[in-house]
């Protein structure tokens, strides 16, 4: 489950899941999907910070509990549903008000409204809090050293951990392709404060990956890949899990 902070909770499936007639809608219209991933994830950045903002008064962590903020949220499936309906209702505003098309109107309205049931979903359910949020990880950084082996193309994703053993969200998977009398050198990018070593998951194809290292490498550390490299193990995560549900009351507020 990654964090709210790691961008939009949901992708381009996500919406087709949906609709599928998306792609077709999107191509006709000039609409750009990814834009508007983006800008419902903005939108729910405000809505969050006002949700919680109601909440700020009663609501005072102690020492070990998770502030309330987008910072220490986890994607929780209500979350990532109302960004989903949120996306779609963009992409169908945009859709109709391009040449005042009905036909659209009417999936706009519908998905404003499943976006209006979702953000309630969300908030009878509460806020998935993280105590210790990694951000996700940043692409590794690849370079070669010398080596007998025959060089190979390999992919890689890293992931950093906690005190508590907790992973962050998977970097995006990169490729990298060691000449010949090589060896592909991993090396994760700048970690967070918070992050006491970090992960490699390797493979040669980026369906397969698998955890390389036995426990987690040090900070500053690097990893020495040779194909093709420790094959059957665990497969990457999807990030930190909520550590306590925050409940969100529905407030009526006195005129």
């Amino acid at each position: 489950m990654a964090l709210f902070q790691d961008g939009p909770p949901s992708a381009i499936d996500d919406l087709v899941e949906q609709d599928s007639f998306l792609l077709s809608v999107a191509g006709t219209e000039g609409i750009n999907v990814t834009n508007k991933l983006s800008l419902a994830y903005s939108e729910l950045q405000i809505e969050l910070t006002t949700i919680y903002g109601r909440e700020a008064s009663i609501y005072a962590p102690v020492l070990g509990e998770a502030p309330l903020d987008t910072d220490h949220t986890a994607v929780t499936p209500a979350l990532k549903l109302w960004h989903t309906y949120r996306s779609l209702d963009l992409v169908y505003r945009d859709a109709y008000f391009n040449q005042l098309n009905d036909r659209y109107q009417g999936k706009w309205a519908e998905f404003q409204r499943l976006g209006l049931l979702a953000r309630t979903s969300f908030i009878d359910t509460g806020a998935g809090l993280v105590i210790d949020p990694l951000p996700q990880a940043a692409a590794p950084v690849i370079t070669f050293e010398a080596a007998s082996l025959p060089g190979g193309t390999a992919y890689f994703t890293v992931t950093f951990v906690n005190t508590e053993g907790e992973e962050s969200s998977p970097s995006v998977v990169v490729e990298s392709t060691a000449p010949q009398g090589t060896a592909a050198v991993v090396e994760a990018a700048t970690a967070p404060s918070n992050a006491v070593g970090w992960n490699l998951y390797g493979g040669t194809s980026p369906g397969t990956l698998s955890l390389q290292n036995s426990t987690p490498n040090a900070i500053g550390s690097t990893w020495q890949f040779i194909l093709p490299g420790v094959a059957g193990g665990v497969a990457p995560g999807t990030g930190q899990s909520p550590n306590v549900t925050r409940d969100l009351p529905r407030r009526i507020m006195r005129g």
